[in-house]
């Protein structure tokens, strides 16, 4: 048992190869008094999972820094314009999501094609009533898309999940210049 649970303020550093990522918590950090408590509670729900090369024609071209700031502006996006079409304000609705960086390798059986970094960015669907889970799941499609023009990417995989059981796997293809 710890008395006084402090959160941490320092930076979190994840290194793959020659690539760090560093996540700094931002604002104040708070020492709590007394026991931690429970906060708020929800049934489980859904969640998106997105593999995201980080090469372009086998050339490592993006950072997983990159793929998270993305992934975070088209989430806001995504909810503003939810709440808007409702009515609503945006006042605490939240997006979360995390992002973790791997080595990933994409071939054909027949010969090696790839390894290259890659990131696995989980993206939660925070219920509110600015965007349901039909939503969230055209949301999770749309998002796939983008990721996979944005990061000029073969294809980009989307695992959507419902309290930890995996609904479908869906693969974007983005068709290349000739």
């Amino acid at each position: 048992m710890i008395p006084h649970p402090v959160m941490l303020s320092d930076p979190v550093t994840v290194k793959i190869g020659s690539d760090t990522v560093t996540y700094q918590p931002e604002g104040s950090n708070p020492v709590h008094e007394g026991e931690p408590v429970v906060g708020d509670e929800w049934e489980a729900g859904l969640e998106g999972q997105f593999l995201v090369g980080m090469n372009v024609a086998g050339k490592p071209t993006w950072k997983p820094a990159q793929v998270r700031d993305f992934i975070e502006k088209e989430r806001r996006r995504q909810i503003r314009e939810g709440a808007r079409a409702r009515g609503m304000s945006t006042r605490g609705l939240d997006v979360g999501g995390s992002i973790t960086p791997m080595l990933g390798f994409w071939s054909k059986v027949s010969r090696h094609d790839a390894s290259e970094k890659a990131v696995s960015a989980l993206v939660l669907h925070m219920p509110s009533a600015a965007e349901d889970e039909d939503d969230f799941r055209r949301n999770m499609r749309e998002l796939a898309l983008s990721l996979t023009k944005h990061f000029d990417q073969d294809a980009v995989i989307l695992r959507l999940a419902k309290a930890g059981l995996v609904e479908k796997v869906i693969q974007t293809a983005w068709p290349r210049k000739k």
